[in-house]
């Protein structure tokens, strides 16, 4: 909690919470393990920062939104991409829709 309160004073709400969950999300798309999905989020939160990083010293502007750009352009690219690439369902093969009707019945019904 407190490490969260002084990265916000420091770089700021949007940032800090971009940073916390974009990486979680995109990495979520993609991996089956919990190595991958820390590989992955890594990877992405570094690559973003990076990007980020050397476009605002490329065109003298801020930092913090053009890395909040990036991971939201990551993101949007894996939602994108795990819709046209992955075919892979929401439980164990089945849709969400078919897993709702088959275990969640009311129960007087």
């Amino acid at each position: 909690g407190i490490v969260i309160i002084e990265a916000i004073k420091v770089a700021g709400v949007l940032t800090v919470f971009a940073f916390l969950i974009l990486p979680a999300s995109i990495s979520a798309l993609f991996a089956l393990g919990w190595r991958q999905r820390i590989l992955i989020g890594l990877g992405s939160g570094i690559l973003a920062a990076l990007i980020g990083l050397y476009l605002s010293i490329s065109l003298d502007v801020s930092v913090s939104p053009l890395i909040i750009i990036f991971l939201g352009f990551f993101f949007l690219f894996g939602v994108m991409g795990r819709k046209l690439f992955v075919k892979r369902s929401v439980v164990f093969g089945q849709s969400a829709l078919s897993f709702a009707e088959k275990y969640m019945k009311a129960p007087f019904s």
